[in-house]
């Protein structure tokens, strides 16, 4: 006769006890749930973008670390627990879509910007800070670093200083031994020429 498999409150007492494992088969009990619910809270204009199992993975993650200071308070207590990490951990990639779109709105102003491309290259340094495990994702990322990679070195260096280091345009201007007119024009044209290899 196999064994009983151990209840909620057996885990989280040997989870207490710094066992490691039986904390892991706790979350993972609570995965569906968890998936679900941080799907039912993602606001509806970023469903389309929003990795939800990334949110899961850095949930997870943060329960890991965060998990010597739990309360139990009866039934449903690590559920909430868990839930309220994964609201947090959704609430900060809002945040970060939020911030790229502003500074795509931002760049788009002051340069002349292609706005799409911009996009993406901030997609490609938000992906290198997080790596996704989407499939989906690493093709995308994967076709923006060829075509980067395909850009004339001018081209190549602007942007890479200007999307993925965060430099601004007198630390580019600086780094290169350029004007910053001359950086803000090979960073429209690198722009634009990025554009027309993704599109290829």
């Amino acid at each position: 006769m196999p064994d009983k498999l151990p209840d909620d409150d057996e885990l989280l007492a040997r989870a207490k006890s710094r066992d490691l494992s039986a904390l892991g088969d706790l979350l993972k009990r609570q995965q569906p749930g968890a998936l679900a619910f941080i799907k039912s809270i993602c606001p509806t204009s970023l469903q389309a973008v929003i990795d939800y199992d990334d949110i899961l993975s850095r949930t997870y993650f943060s329960a890991f670390r965060a998990f010597e200071g739990f309360e139990h308070n009866g039934p449903e207590s690590f559920k909430r627990w868990l839930f309220t990490i994964a609201r947090n951990c959704l609430i900060d990639e809002i945040r970060k879509h939020a911030a790229s779109s502003a500074r795509v709105h931002r760049e788009s102003e002051l340069e002349g910007s292609d706005t799409r491309s911009v996009f993406l290259l901030e997609q490609l340094a938000v992906y290198r800070r997080t790596p996704s495990q989407s499939a989906a994702s690493h093709e995308l990322i994967a076709q923006i670093e060829k075509a980067l990679s395909e850009l004339p070195k001018d081209y190549n260096t602007v942007l890479r200083s200007r999307f993925l280091e965060d430099r601004s345009v007198k630390e580019t201007a600086d780094a290169m031994g350029r004007s910053e007119a001359a950086i803000t024009m090979l960073c429209q044209r690198g722009l634009t020429k990025l554009r027309s290899l993704l599109k290829a």
